[in-house]
């Protein structure tokens, strides 16, 4: 649903008001969004603990003679990464003789 993104980096709040002065981020929506857009993510973990990562969102729209409709709906899910899984500064049993 985002057709692009605006970074003022300076003070607009001539523009926007007191509390842009140290900027502003404008997100602007798509016009008239007729369709579908699905978008998947899966991520995994190759080393040192078992990760995974999952992502699924989609969008539809419907824009007809002035009547605009439009849903979303997004599922995330991360496994989390423990810190037994991972020893301390990324020292493996593999490459030193003792744990610090």
């Amino acid at each position: 649903m985002i057709d692009r993104i605006e970074v003022l980096k300076d003070g607009a709040s001539p523009l926007y008001g007191s509390d842009a002065i140290g900027g502003v981020i404008n997100i602007i929506t798509k016009k008239d969004f007729n369709g579908a857009q699905v978008d998947l993510h899966y991520g995994f973990g190759l080393d040192k603990g078992d990760y995974t990562e999952q992502r699924y969102s989609a969008v539809l729209g419907y824009s007809k003679d002035g009547t605009k409709l439009v849903a979303g709906g997004q599922f995330y899910k991360s496994d989390p990464i423990f810190t037994s899984a991972r020893p301390p500064g990324g020292i493996t049993p593999n490459n030193c003789t003792t744990w610090v």
